[in-house]
């Protein structure tokens, strides 16, 4: 799994590994290899199957994590042009996470996560 994603240590593993509650219904992978490069993304969205969610007060405009264009943010991304980045405002105490897609996983098998942080 390849991932470019613009965001803090706590919150990758938060992205990747935990799958959360949420009131949105997430897609379920379950075909490997999975890859997301989120060129397939329209800038200021989130990938399908993806949730986001924020507690950070920041009005109307306030988005916890959206795909932008990776030069936008002096990021050469790895794959394609896109990456996920953080919202505004980049607060110390913000609880913020990016949930992938639910991923269907058998006991026994060993399983590699790759992650591009940049």
């Amino acid at each position: 799994m390849r991932k470019k994603l613009f965001v803090g240590a706590a919150l990758l593993c938060s992205a990747l590994l935990w799958g959360g509650e949420s009131t949105v219904a997430q897609a379920v992978v379950s075909s490997y290899p999975y890859e997301e490069n989120f060129d397939d993304t329209e800038a200021g969205g989130i990938p399908e199957g993806w949730v986001v969610e924020g507690t950070e007060g920041g009005g109307d405009y306030y988005v916890p994590f959206s795909v932008q264009p990776g030069l936008d943010y002096g990021k050469f991304p790895t794959t394609g042009d896109n990456v996920l980045v953080s919202g505004y405002p980049r607060l110390s105490n913000r609880v913020d996470v990016a949930f992938t897609p639910m991923m269907e996983m058998k006991a026994g098998v060993e399983y590699t996560v790759k992650v591009d942080v940049t």
